[in-house]
């Protein structure tokens, strides 16, 4: 056989690699540690401290560890650095640099920066490339009609002049010229060569033949932190590249052989921070990666307490069998054996999931949905695969996509429109992805997936899911594209793939709100609605998405659209609900299916003999809230404003104010009305609402109930479970702990908040009695700590309030003093609200749980008054701090007591209704006034006496 030549590089001279050596760490963090997704700037900022701030050009570091976005004290953490010409000669500073950075401990919590945060395990010197590799390398190349270039860390190159334009003035997927590519990778190999950068004249010339075809290219953004200006203050930047696949084609041998010694040397810009590292897919050193993450993704995975984790989540979702017949109960059964087995075909690599089992579920819309339910293994698989990889994927993703998002949700997307109009967006892109879950390119997911994390044995098993056959009615169905609706991993990957989208529109004048690919673009006017709609047909064509144009439409928010559950119209936002009304027709289900769906091979007559029977549908207005036993509840509407007045068209309620354009609302999605101080009701409308059993009820401005119009008798059964709680000593005791603990925790909060005397002292001291109230079991002791800690607050807050406000702790009847005369009467106020909110949730107000059931005053609206007394003292504290009230604004009256004026009177209602229509975000839920949270606390409480909620949840004001 004849001897191969020896390659040699573009302009002639032979493929010979100059000085180089590379070296791998092993540090090992002391502390946990948060990064962004790219850890090249901090590697970077590392590599400063131990090198000098002016990094030569021959060090080439790689973060092998990017996508690790959390990491736990005592991990282990990988670094490579490739060092080439005179850099060579620093190989020897890096060791004893990083353990003199290693000594300089900081102070401080989780940290985004290595320094000081690890201990140096091992420095090991891997030398040069080997020659021969590459040259062989070179040789494969060059018998290649396409050679695949998996960019493995960010490509960052300017585009040539003339190709440039705003807002793409980069290599990406639009704009990959492979000649210019090439020259510029000529021009990087002569710097780190000679040290001189080479015009681009000085080039070798490039095969005409030379082509380039990107594949999936997308862009990633690396902020990085500089060093402080003159001003002290740290400069900010933003380094971008792009990830993905090129093919090349129609190259020489020499340029052959220039890629295949620069995989080892990277390409493009800013490689200081790693930027430009590629490999070469289908050549023997393909996979001959030094510089590898300490612990991959798939070791995560297939650890034990990961699978048991992932097989707990999997039982508790559903029982249902897989096509093995297995189910989960059946499965944890022998789960010892079951992920002993299934840990070691993941390390193994000899892991194959089974087929995937085909079925149709029922659509609330009469409609049906293709599902496809992986076995109970493949989803405990799936699951510890959803667990490793969701952190690192979700710091990718842009924060207009609220699905399968922890702390993301339908309410935050509904916020979100609700914000934007409040910003002047006016109109809305209502679009409609044409059979997304079916038509996702594995292809083009793949390359993203294997940029952003190369060399990960976890991606074997991604592939597996996503290519899994179908079995359906006895017969196995291939895929050829899609995400499998049914398994675990689906939503994740769903985000990842259109977070393209997103980056595209945002980049525009435009507001982008996406529910996984249901989604809607805001803009300021309607010609700006119109290029949002190209704008989206563009990218999605991009991403081999098309654009349903039927379903896709411009609307007006000043109209009104629905979106997720949703009705918007103006800044109103009413959730709907879908529930048993008129009957659908199903329509016909082989017209429903796409063509890229596995249910388009079963034929048309099968199809039909499962059609789905006719549903019914309604519409229901609930809270905005996460409170489970209260989401069933129509929601309630609060007419507060003199100005106000309802009328009614059909069974159309309409709100009409002095200001503001009427606001429609369904009468059938009303739970009941409320109707405060002097709002207006017209007669046609209450006779409506009661002919619709929806309860009117007219209170004070001071919130008493003066009377109820309509259909509102009491619910006996109710009462009678709330009668039989009230006896029940144990259940109020419970009942009462959270009460108390609750109001002692807003006590501390407000001390604090306020620096109330000794405030940390009283903080510290209030929160003492809310855990010792947990442990008592009496209502007499719970009462009496109730009182100490009430004492303890007041005291402090007379130790704060200014000169001329005396108060000597509180006191009732009568009020001595201006501080106790706005205590009074701000919680007569609330007792009045809260016990029309307990009438209007079908409650008895007078059979209370912790204060003892009376007929003289509403025992139940006490108890729940408990935990919004905090309200009341914070509005009298910001009223005289803020010197909106003074002592002129009370009269002393016969025997001691001190009352408010009468001007005084309307302006404390008028603060106190402010405060009662104030948004806040409780614990765990989502925005809301606190009358209405009010309202849901006494739906709540209606269904603790039915036994439906465990335990009452208090509100509890925020620290």
């Amino acid at each position: 056989m004849a001897k191969r030549a020896s390659p040699t590089l573009p302009d002639g001279s032979p493929l010979v690699l100059p000085a180089c050596e590379r070296l791998r760490l092993r540090l090992r963090l002391r502390e946990g540690l948060r990064c962004h997704f790219l850890h090249g700037g901090m590697v970077h900022g590392l590599l400063c401290n131990v090198l000098g701030h002016e990094l030569p050009a021959g060090v080439i570091p790689c973060a092998p560890e990017s996508g690790r976005v959390a990491l736990a004290a005592g991990d282990a953490y990988h670094l490579g650095l490739t060092l080439v010409g005179d850099a060579v000669a620093r190989a020897a500073d890096v060791a004893p640099g990083l353990r003199r950075i290693a000594a300089a401990r900081r102070e401080g919590g989780a940290r985004r920066t290595l320094f000081g945060n690890f201990d140096l395990e091992s420095a090991t010197v891997l030398g040069p490339p080997p020659p021969a590799a590459i040259a062989e390398d070179a040789a494969a190349l060059a018998e290649l009609g396409s050679i695949r270039v998996q960019l493995t860390s960010p490509l960052r190159l300017q585009r040539p002049h003339e190709l440039r334009v705003k807002g793409a003035g980069y290599l990406n997927q639009d704009c990959f010229p492979a000649g210019f590519f090439l020259a510029r990778l000529w021009q990087r190999w002569k710097l780190l060569e000679s040290g001189a950068y080479p015009d681009l004249d000085e080039v070798p010339a490039v095969p005409a033949a030379a082509g380039a075809r990107p594949v999936g290219l997308s862009w990633i953004d690396l902020p990085v932190r500089g060093r402080p200006g003159r001003d002290g203050k740290p400069r900010g930047m933003t380094l971008g590249g792009v990830l993905g696949e090129v093919v090349l084609e129609g190259l020489s041998p020499p340029w052959c052989a220039l890629l295949a010694l620069m995989a080892h040397l990277h390409a493009g810009r800013s490689s200081h921070y790693g930027f430009g590292r590629y490999r070469l897919l289908g050549v023997s050193s393909a996979g001959d990666e030094p510089f590898r993450p300490a612990k991959s993704y798939l070791e995560q995975v297939a650890e034990r307490g990961a699978l048991e984790r992932a097989l707990d989540h999997v039982a508790r979702s559903s029982d249902a069998a897989g096509v093995d017949g297995v189910s989960s109960r059946t499965f944890a059964l022998r789960s010892d054996r079951h992920l002993e087995e299934l840990s070691s075909e993941l390390l193994a690599g000899r892991y194959q999931p089974l087929p995937l089992l085909g079925f149709l579920q029922p659509e609330g819309d009469g409609g049906w949905r293709a599902l496809a339910l992986p076995a109970v293994r493949d989803r405990v698989a799936q699951r510890a695969a959803v667990e490793a990889l969701t952190p690192a994927i979700d710091a990718l993703l842009e924060d207009c996509s609220y699905a399968y998002r922890k702390g993301f949700s339908r309410a935050g997307a509904a916020r979100a429109i609700q914000r934007a109009y409040e910003e002047g967006y006016r109109y809305v892109l209502d679009a409609d992805v044409e059979a997304f879950f079916d038509s996702v390119d594995w292809r083009r997911l793949e390359v993203k997936l294997a940029s952003l994390f190369p060399y990960e044995p976890l991606l074997a098993a991604v592939r597996q899911w996503l290519r899994s056959p179908v079995e359906f009615q006895g017969r196995t169905l291939e895929r050829r594209r899609g995400l499998p609706q049914g398994s675990s991993i689906g939503p994740l990957l769903a985000n990842l793939y259109l977070d393209e989208l997103d980056e595209e529109i945002l980049g525009q004048d435009f507001r982008l709100v996406r529910f996984a690919d249901d989604f809607v673009v805001l803009t300021r006017d309607l010609e700006s609605a119109r290029r949002a709609r190209d704008a989206v047909r563009r990218s999605l064509a991009d991403l081999g998405l098309e654009l349903n144009e039927e379903k896709t439409g411009i609307k007006s928010l000043d109209r009104g659209f629905s979106y997720l559950g949703y009705a918007f119209c103006r800044s109103l936002v009413l959730e709907t609900r879908r529930d048993q009304a008129e009957p659908l027709d199903a329509g016909d289900p082989a017209g429903d299916v796409p063509a890229a769906s596995w249910l388009s091979s079963v034929p048309l007559r099968e199809l039909r003999a499962l059609r789905p029977r006719p549903g019914r549908r309604d519409l229901e207005l609930v809270p905005l809230s996460r409170a489970g036993a209260c989401r069933s509840e129509r929601r309630p509407l609060y007419l507060a404003r003199h100005d106000l007045e309802v009328r009614v068209s059909g069974e159309t309620v309409i709100v009409e104010g002095a200001e503001e354009e009427p606001v429609e609302l369904p009468a059938r999605a009303l739970g009941h009305v409320v109707v405060i101080g002097r709002s207006r009701i017209t007669l046609p409308a209450l006779l409506m609402l009661a002919r619709l059993e929806v309860p009117v009820f007219f209170c004070r401005r001071s919130g008493q109930l003066r009377a109820l119009f309509g259909h509102h008798p009491p619910d006996w059964r109710l009462w009678q479970e709330q009668a039989a709680f009230a006896a029940d000593r144990e259940a109020c005791v419970r009942f009462a702990r959270e009460v108390v603990k609750a109001k002692l925790a807003n006590a501390a909060t407000l001390a604090v908040r306020f620096k109330l005397g000794d405030h940390r002292r009283v903080a510290r001291t209030l929160r003492n009695l809310a855990r010792d109230g947990m442990r008592k079991d009496g209502l007499d002791a719970l009462r009496g700590l109730e009182g100490r800690g009430a004492r303890l607050f007041f005291e402090a807050l007379a130790k704060s309030l200014p000169d001329g406000w005396p108060f000597a702790g509180r006191r009732r009847q009568p009020p001595p003093d201006p501080v106790n005369s706005m205590l009074s009467f701000g919680y007569s106020l609330l007792h009045h609200h809260v016990t029309t909110a307990l009438v209007a949730a079908g409650l008895n107000p007078h059979l209370g749980f912790f204060h003892r059931p009376n007929d003289r005053y509403p025992s139940l609206a006490s108890d729940l008054q408990e935990e919004y007394r905090q309200l009341v003292d914070a509005l009298v504290w910001s009223l005289i701090r803020r010197r909106q009230v003074s002592p002129d604004d009370f009269v002393e009256r016969a025997g001691g007591a001190v009352w408010m004026t009468p001007d005084m009177r309307r302006r404390f209602i008028h603060a106190f209704e402010a405060r009662m229509s104030t948004a806040f975000t409780p614990r765990g839920g989502d925005k809301i006034t606190y009358r209405a949270f009010l309202a849901q606390q006494a739906a709540q409480v209606r269904e603790l006496v039915r036994g439906r909620v465990a335990r009452y949840q208090p509100l509890r004001l925020h620290a």
